[in-house]
Formats: structure tokens, C-alpha cells, sequence
């Protein structure tokens, strides 16, 4: 039975994530690692909004696919 509940977790969660998402995400930290956050530009502005987005919305897909998967 315990074999069937991994069996189940793994697949609503690779649904969720895909191997794109984990690209973006260690994208994301490495260009966020170096930002100078005291002196942020436009761009540096977009791309951090654009990041807190994207990591709201991963959370949001995967928090539909656990609830689907129940």
C-alpha cells in the first residue's frame, strides 16, 4: 500500500514540475545571487517581478494538481 501512496505523490508532482521549471529556477538563482539589490534597474526590476510570478504561479499549479490527485 505504501508503494501505491509514492507511486501517486510522484505522479501529481511531476505533472506539476517540469524539468523546465527546475532550469528556470536554477537560472533564477544564480542571476538573483549576484544582483546588486541596492542598485536595481528597470530590468532588473522586470526580472524580479517576473520571477516572484513565476514561483507564485509553480506554487498555485502544484497546490491544483495535490488537490486534484486527492
Amino acid at each position: 500500500m505504501n508503494e501505491r501512496d509514492n507511486k501517486e505523490n510522484e505522479s501529481w508532482l511531476s505533472a506539476a514540475v517540469k524539468p523546465m521549471d527546475g532550469v528556470i529556477a536554477i537560472v533564477a538563482i544564480c542571476i538573483l545571487s549576484v544582483m546588486d539589490f541596492s542598485k536595481m534597474e528597470t530590468v532588473d526590476w522586470i526580472f524580479t517581478v517576473t520571477i516572484v510570478i513565476w514561483f507564485v504561479l509553480t506554487l498555485v499549479r502544484c497546490y491544483i494538481y495535490y488537490r486534484k490527485s486527492r
